[in-house]
Parts: structure tokens; C-alpha cells; sequence
């Protein structure tokens, strides 16, 4: 893995546990490279069970500990819009490159308003 990264998760729930799985993206001999770090419940006693964002980013840190890198090498994340990336973002200073998939949506809905008569017939 490059000096510099990037940072791609998601977390999912299950029942009561949270998942979460981490992929780091670089550039590697002119490639782009996507290499998966976890896929793990998140487990943090030392927060609520609500995973908070400094639940992830010391998740983020212990994973990255073994590679010899450290929080201040990511260069970017990558995930859904959800507030808790946002504010991982935020709290490590590190754009968030978000899902365009909601914004994607609101803007075929409001197209298909025109449609609507149309759309609604039998």
C-alpha cells in the first residue's frame, strides 16, 4: 500500500451487531487498486452502541496499525451520505467523496413529475 490512500466502507446491521468493511484505494504502477483491510462486526466497549464516528475512526486507526500507516495518510473516504461518515470526514479534515445515488433519485423523480399523468394510467 502507497504512503498516500484512499478510504472505502460501509456498515451494515445485523440483528443487534454492526458491521463494517474497509477497502483502501491507491494508485500502484499507473493502476488504480482497491485492497480490502476488514470486514468485521464493529465492536468498541468503550463507546455506545450507536458506533458513533470516533468508534469508527479508532476502528480505522487499529486496522491500519499493522500496515504501519496512520490516520493522517488517508487522503480521502468514500461512502453512503449517512451523517456518521460526514462526520468522520469532518473530524479527520478528509473530503468525503459521498453517494451520488440519493441526489441521483431526486433527480429522476422530479424528471418523472413531468411524466406523472402518463405514468399513472392503466
Amino acid at each position: 500500500m502507497t504512503p498516500e490512500f484512499g478510504i472505502g466502507f460501509d456498515g451494515w446491521t445485523f440483528k443487534s451487531e454492526h458491521y463494517v468493511a474497509v477497502f483502501a484505494a491507491f494508485g500502484h504502477g499507473g493502476k488504480q487498486e482497491i485492497v480490502p483491510l476488514a470486514m468485521v462486526p464493529l465492536l468498541d466497549k468503550e463507546h455506545d452502541p450507536h458506533h458513533d464516528a470516533d468508534a469508527h475512526i479508532t476502528f480505522l486507526k487499529t486496522i491500519l496499525k499493522p500496515m504501519k500507516r496512520h490516520i493522517e495518510c488517508v487522503r480521502f473516504l468514500v461512502g453512503d451520505n449517512c451523517s456518521g461518515k460526514s462526520s468522520i470526514s469532518t473530524k479527520l479534515g478528509t473530503p468525503l467523496v459521498a453517494c451520488a445515488s440519493h441526489r441521483l433519485n431526486l433527480a429522476v423523480n422530479q424528471y418523472l413529475e413531468t411524466y406523472a399523468g402518463i405514468l399513472h394510467k392503466r
